[in-house]
């Protein structure tokens, strides 16, 4: 399902959380989201900052800022 349905519908922030890796980022912001939770991307990399860093620069680049 679209993710840019929900927010459409419902007049409340939405966090999308749950097996979100830069790995499928894109793809979760493509479906709509404007806020996303990653942690055990995070946790799990070699580089937690660069990783983060990374993830960072992707949120940015689809106009979405923390």
């Amino acid at each position: 399902a679209e993710i840019r349905a929900v927010y459409e519908q419902i007049g409340v922030p939405v966090f999308c959380i749950g097996g979100i890796k830069q790995e499928n980022l894109a793809g979760v912001l493509r479906s709509g989201a404007q806020r996303v939770v990653i942690v055990s991307g995070i946790l799990l990399a070699a580089d937690p900052a660069a990783y983060t860093r990374v993830c960072v620069d992707r949120l940015a680049e689809a106009g979405i800022s923390g």
